[in-house]
């Protein structure tokens, strides 16, 4: 067997999907089985044992994380670097940046981020005389995303069918987003700009266009492997398929239990028809596993044995030793699970739990708030995944905007750095420098040169605008023989930058940032030392996502999807309510696949768990969102059998739950009915306690008409429109059969 590589270590299952012949593969890799692992051995087989040179293996990963741990792995275990080992859109940048010439752009391209968007659509919003809203923009955005995956052109974006799916009702809407769409689409062509729509789709389009440029890159590598293979979307998976079409050797590893991110993309079908679309595929499924212990895998195994799957799998737990009962914990309100998590984690930290391995992890953002208080309350430190982060803060933005300006006069970023520091050049000024710029064909730059020639201009303004002018062009002759972190300094210091943030209350901090990002410049060009500005500005671009999922001293906070990938000693899954795990709108969206992926969300969520699994819900009647919250369908699922229960403490230690259930046997005990007809009205007592405070356009959902809108209110009656019927009914609003929706 290949020199460096300890095949004793792994399983069977591991051993056969590292060793296997050539050829198309797919590797069922469960939670905690050992994926990276397997991915890195494979590699480094491929080179040892099938004398693939490294330079003729391209691997896709997700992340840059992913990427980078793979990369750093291969090279202890055989002491070699695998140079085309990139997310997708860092592989494809090395594509476009060789042949986007043959779709007549410069080789030079220039990858805008969302904000640089925002900044274009705002352009383009003035353009066309539309209110430039930021909630429009960044929904437009998303639109123009949700476009380019289709390959829609102008005339698809008015197709009924196609504004269905684009979240479109007004024909004259689709119309706007058709006209904006193309204004963006000829202004990121002429300016060299790319998003990262663009560098798959144009690549995609690349290879599909260009027969040759395909064979050029077919012939570039011998194997291709994929990571996270059930977070592929259609165009990545048609990427991937093109590139694999001539030798076939593709080895992909995925778990469709996983696959949580339907909302970008990624489609249960890929994975689970990979080996009807390649012919002769070996799988292997990996169902140890190395993480958790056996009675977190029987909560997780029973709850995911509920969907409907190609791969049915059992994890089996390698650590036999603990057998800790996962907990539930029913409480009567948000309040109540709130101080119950927070308790019980400062219960662990007194026991010597590390903070940095008690995770938190709910379904959505929303729900940190009462947890948020419970844990300041109980004086425990956290942090929650997903704050700003260092390339995000403004004043690295500035930085990086500055830098692209002087670099190649970058449109965009003069946008944002014109008046940073405050130049007093007002935004009328402004404006009429853009118009002078679009009637005469020029570049921004070049309008501002010419700002003498601008008579819309008064004197000061054009003096203001020339200082600024004249600044840029010393900068970019003093840069000519510096490096990178250089170049930054002399920016700093010429636009007097530090003056301005002393002026703000967190001066101190924003100073350190700016350091830190000449640090991290400096250690840029180390690394990279023949790389240009430009090669920095694209890698901070592709970086710009990167996660920073490791806090060192803070019990951590985020939503499930933040999770993956990770695993801590203790983890809290809350919020297991109907609504928010299951989420109400993924329901709505589609009720078949909708549960489906809301019980993926919630396996990944229950997989994290090492050591100790705590659920929680809170049951009770919501004053806020006038519904009544019920305990998630997918606690019975699990089985009560699999946890240990704790009711929360409810005046004399009675528990409370808000159930229709639980309240019918509360009265029973209280010896308040002793016939049917009794029951019937402690029944008819549990709804007509609410008061009618619906409003005419709420969601409701009927225990047998199913999802319904209110479209009409008559007193005590709501005439209601239900999906399912053509025809509306009117029910009264204490019905037993209506419970409110949550979001």
């Amino acid at each position: 067997m290949g020199v460096g590589i300890d095949y004793s270590r792994l399983n069977q299952e591991q051993k056969e999907a590292v060793t296997a012949d050539l050829g198309p593969q797919l590797v069922i890799a469960g939670a905690g089985t050992g994926k990276t692992s397997v991915l890195t051995l494979r590699i480094a087989h491929l080179i040892t044992e099938k004398h693939i040179h490294p330079s003729r293996i391209l691997g896709f990963t997700f992340t840059n994380k992913a990427a980078d741990e793979m990369k750093e792995r291969v090279g202890k275990t055989i002491g070699v670097s695998i140079p085309y080992l990139s997310t997708f859109h860092s592989m494809c940048v090395k594509i476009l940046q060789q042949d986007i010439h043959y779709l007549n752009y410069h080789n030079n391209i220039k990858i805008i981020d969302a904000d640089d968007q925002e900044v274009l659509l705002k352009e383009i919003f003035d353009q066309l005389s539309i209110e430039k809203k930021s909630p429009i923009i960044k929904k437009t955005i998303k639109m123009i995303s949700k476009v380019k995956n289709k390959f829609f052109d102008q005339s698809d974006i008015m197709n009924e069918k196609n504004r269905k799916y684009l979240e479109i009702v007004d024909r004259n809407d689709a119309q706007k987003l058709a006209d904006i769409y193309t204004i963006y689409c000829d202004r990121c062509f002429k300016l060299n700009y790319v998003d990262f729509d663009d560098l798959i789709n144009l690549t995609y389009k690349l290879f599909a266009e260009f027969p040759e440029v395909l064979e050029k890159w077919q012939n570039k590598f011998d194997y291709i492997l994929v990571d996270e293979f059930q977070d592929t979307n259609k165009i990545q998976y048609d990427l991937i398929s093109l590139l694999a079409a001539k030798h076939q050797n593709l080895f992909v590893v995925g778990d469709p239990d996983q696959m949580i991110y339907s909302f970008r993309g990624a489609e249960q079908w890929i994975i689970n028809n990979f080996n009807q679309n390649f012919k002769n595929t070996k799988v292997t499924i990996l169902k140890t596993n190395y993480r958790s212990t056996q009675p977190i895998l029987d909560t997780a195994n029973r709850l995911i044995d509920a969907n409907n799957n190609s791969y049915k799998k059992n994890l089996t737990a390698f650590n036999t030793n603990d057998h800790n009962i996962p907990i539930y914990l029913r409480g009567q309100n948000q309040i109540d699970e709130a101080n119950w998590i927070a308790r019980t984690v400062k219960e662990l930290l007194e026991e010597g739990t590390p903070a940095n391995q008690i995770a938190i992890l709910f379904r959505s953002n929303h729900y940190s708030r009462t947890i948020e208080q419970s844990m300041m309350r109980e004086s425990i430190p956290y942090t929650i995944l997903g704050s700003k982060k260092f390339y995000e803060r403004s004043e690295i933005k500035d930085m990086i905007a500055y830098l692209k300006v002087v670099n190649d006069l970058d449109e965009l970023s003069f946008l944002r750095i014109i008046n940073t520091p405050r130049r007093a050049i007002g935004p009328t000024t402004f404006e009429h420098v853009k118009h002078y710029a679009i009637n005469n064909n020029l570049f921004l730059f070049e309008a501002l040169a010419e700002v003498e020639k601008n008579h819309l201009i008064n004197n000061t303004q054009k003096k203001n605008i020339l200082n600024f002018v004249n600044l840029i062009k010393e900068i970019r002759d003093e840069m000519e023989d510096l490096k990178l972190h250089e170049v930054l300094e002399l920016i700093y210091k010429k636009v007097n930058y530090e003056a301005y943030l002393l002026e703000n209350e967190r001066a101190e901090d924003k100073i350190d940032n700016v350091s830190e990002l000449k640090r991290a410049m400096k250690m840029y060009v180390d690394r990279h030392p023949d790389d240009t500005i430009n090669d920095y500005l694209n890698s901070i671009a592709l970086y710009l996502n990167k996660d920073s999922k490791d806090s060192k001293e803070n019990v951590l906070l985020m939503t499930v999807h933040n999770s993956k990938g990770l695993e801590y000693e203790n983890v809290f899954v809350v919020g297991m309510n109907e609504g928010h795990l299951p989420s109400d709108r993924a329901i709505d969206d589609d009720p078949i696949k909708g549960v489906e992926e809301e019980r993926r969300i919630a396996y990944v969520a229950l997989t994290r768990a090492k050591k100790n699994l705590y659920i929680s819900s809170a049951c009770c009647y919501d004053p806020l969102a006038r519904r009544q919250v019920f305990e998630s369908r997918f606690i019975n699922e699990i089985g009560f059998n699999n946890l240990k229960i704790i009711n929360s403490s409810f005046k004399n230690n009675k528990p409370e739950d808000m159930s229709l259930k639980s309240f019918l046997k509360q009265q029973e005990e209280r010896s308040w009915f002793d016939s049917q007809q009794k029951q019937k009205e402690a029944e008819d007592n549990f709804y007509q306690t609410m008061k009618n405070d619906f409003e005419i356009g709420e969601r409701i959902v009927h225990t047998s008409f199913g999802n319904g809108v209110i479209i009409g209110i008559d007193g005590d009656i709501l005439t209601i429109a239900f999906s399912k019927y053509r025809q509306p009914k009117q029910i009264s609003f204490n019905h037993k059969t209506i419970v409110r929706r949550m979001g």
